[in-house]
């Protein structure tokens, strides 16, 4: 799986990716449910257009957001995609009926996601907000605002766990290749340099009683090795803390 300009995604994140997005799309599987059980065609085709836009501005943020150098979204964009969440509560909201909370079931996705969209403050605001706008919806459409809470909450609750804790081990297994790699090319970089050095200092042990003077060239050779050997250590190190 790449982003934009061919960057890969690491297994690491794609494996955090799949899972988020399994328990995402097994809410939304359950809102598109929803649509059996109602008898009005005009319902019908608003719910399933609000539950297309749903999963599109859903996958796109969670797409950037697991995704390396995918880049940030424009203003303009990340409207749309809010526009687009907010347009599926009057469309999505009337499907169904009681016994079958529609929209509370994409509440739950979004609740269960928030982890992976926002810093920790904010993807709580964003819960609560979502949790008050199951109950709003279902009452503003005539039905019990009881189902659609427990629904949202009860799925998106484990969900929201789930995905910051795959989000944390995500991050530190990366942490750990990314250390693993920083070593062996430290390893790889002190190895040519101690191999250049033995090699010129022999060359210089040999030639000092004969030839001083380039004996004298060949150790200024060794310490020009030393120099730049580190340098590309400092780069390594320096690449590594900006990761």
């Amino acid at each position: 799986m790449t982003g934009r300009s061919g960057t890969r995604m690491s297994p690491e994140r794609r494996l955090v990716l799949l899972g988020i997005v399994g328990g995402a799309a097994a809410c939304q599987a359950l809102a598109a449910l929803g649509l059996w059980h109602e008898p009005e065609n005009r319902r019908i085709l608003l719910g399933t257009v609000g539950l297309i836009g749903f999963t599109a501005a859903l996958a796109d943020a969670l797409y950037r957001s697991l995704t390396p150098r995918s880049g940030r979204p424009t203003d303009v964009r990340r409207l749309l995609g809010l526009a687009v969440l907010a347009l599926s509560v009057p469309l999505v909201g009337p499907v169904g009926d009681e016994r079958w909370p529609t929209w509370g079931f994409l509440g739950a996705a979004l609740v269960g996601v928030a982890p992976v969209l926002l810093p920790m403050r904010s993807a709580t605001v964003l819960a609560v907000v979502t949790v008050l706008v199951s109950a709003a919806s279902a009452r503003w459409y005539g039905h019990p605002a009881g189902v659609p809470v427990a629904v949202t909450i009860a799925l998106g609750l484990p969900m929201a766990l789930s995905s910051g804790l795959q989000l944390w081990f995500g991050a530190r297994m990366e942490e750990r290749d990314a250390t693993r790699r920083i070593a062996w090319d430290s390893h790889r970089v002190l190895g040519d340099l101690l191999s250049a050095i033995i090699l010129k200092a022999e060359l210089a042990s040999r030639l000092a009683p004969a030839d001083p003077e380039r004996a004298g060239r060949e150790m200024a050779e060794v310490r020009a090795i030393a120099a730049a050997a580190l340098a590309r250590l400092r780069t390594l190190v320096h690449d590594q803390d900006a990761r």
